[in-house]
């Protein structure tokens, strides 16, 4: 997890070191209940991501992904900064 601030921007980089997302996979990856190979045998029903993302479009941010198969995938998320 990394924090850190540039101008006008709050950005928040989320790494793992799991499966990873492949790249066919990654056009769908904020769709509801999308399920994907990499995560068998993992509970959930596939609303995670798209409440993420859900909450970044409210706050007006950006959310966007980076995945290598075998090595990891990083999420960096990026709020405006608010005005005094």
């Amino acid at each position: 997890l990394q924090v850190h601030c540039t101008p006008g921007w709050l950005i928040c980089n989320v790494a793992d070191q799991g499966k990873g997302i492949s790249a066919e996979e990654l056009p769908d990856l904020f769709r509801q209940y999308r399920r994907f190979s990499s995560a068998h045998g993992v509970d959930g029903i596939g609303l995670g991501l798209s409440m993420v993302k859900a909450v970044v479009d409210h706050h007006e941010g950006k959310i966007e992904c980076r995945s290598v198969v075998g090595k990891g995938t990083t999420f960096s998320l990026r709020f405006p900064l608010l005005e005094d």
